[in-house]
């Protein structure tokens, strides 16, 4: 049987251990949602580049929104992967 010093111990143990996997889970959502917010906002930056572009030349069609907005995205997942595969290596 433990002594009751002991036993506090190993509790002690598992509530540090639950209190890094808890803030591990924090630090990997806050790396995600940040990547996901970096995708969103560089589509958004696009897409109004490309809109203004369609508004200075006088384009009756969106062709530059959507070139600028497709252009965007594949910077985007581009860089979403990068960071994505060097937070694999740390």
């Amino acid at each position: 049987m433990e002594t009751p010093q002991k036993e506090n111990q190993h509790k002690s143990n598992d509530l540090k251990k639950k209190q890094v996997r808890q803030d591990k889970g924090m630090q990997a959502y806050a790396r995600y949602s940040g990547i996901a917010l970096q995708l969103g906002g560089t589509i958004a930056i696009g897409a109004f580049i490309g809109r203004k572009l369609d508004q200075y030349f006088g384009l009756e069609k969106p062709l530059l929104t959507a070139l600028f907005a497709l252009l965007a995205t594949v910077g985007g997942i581009y860089m979403m992967v990068r960071g994505l595969i060097g937070s694999n290596n740390e």
